[in-house]
Parts: C-alpha cells; structure tokens; sequence
C-alpha cells in the first residue's frame, strides 16, 4: 500500500506560552481564602479559632503579593494579581488587629468595671 499523497506535508503548530507570574495567582488564592476566614473574626468564640487561620494566611498573602508584584516588574505581566492578593491580605491583617484590640480593651473594661 502507498500513499495515495506522497507529496503531502503535515503542519505542526506551537504554542508559545508567555512568562507567567506564579506568586500573583498564588497570593491571589491565599487572600481569597483569608478573607473567607477573616470576615468571621468578629463572631466572639468562632472568631477566635479562625483568627488562628486567618492571621498567618493574610501575612502570607502579603508576602507572596509583594514577591508577585516585584517579579511583575521583570516579566511584566501578573501585577493585577499580585496587588489584589496584597490587597486582601492587608484587609484581613486590619480586620484580625482591630478584632484583637476591640476584645483586648473589652475584656480589659469589663475587669475594672468589676472591681468597684
């Protein structure tokens, strides 16, 4: 059996992906889920057990979108992602500080108040 072709070509075409920006999507993703355990930091007890989540999970957003948004600079692309992973770590860092201080300085008032 021949071909019926034999002149025949075949086309291969390659795709060539761009530089990508690893640290933007994943400080993206940390600071989607610190949000989600952030914005449960406010309920007295669940609050409590969360904020163990959601502390470290926003610093590390941070990081990671700092890290994304220098690397950013050098490939150019991945900025958006980066700077709304900061974003939302910064967000949940200010959320757990104020929760934290807003207890802090209740429980402190209820134990003067006690006292008299």
């Amino acid at each position: 059996m021949t071909d019926s072709y034999p002149n025949q070509q075949h086309v291969h075409q390659h795709f060539v992906r761009g530089p990508s920006n690893g640290k933007g999507v994943a400080a993206l993703v940390v600071g989607v889920i610190a949000v989600f355990f952030g914005v449960s930091v406010p309920i007295p007890v669940w609050g409590l057990i969360v904020s163990f989540l959601a502390f470290p999970l926003s610093v590390v957003a941070i990081i990671l979108g700092h890290l994304g948004m220098s690397t950013a600079r050098r490939v150019g692309m991945g900025r958006g992602n980066s700077l709304a992973g900061a974003i939302l770590g910064y967000v949940t860092l200010g959320i757990c500080v104020l929760t934290t201080g807003f207890w802090f300085s209740a429980i402190a008032g209820a134990a003067s108040a006690a006292t008299i």
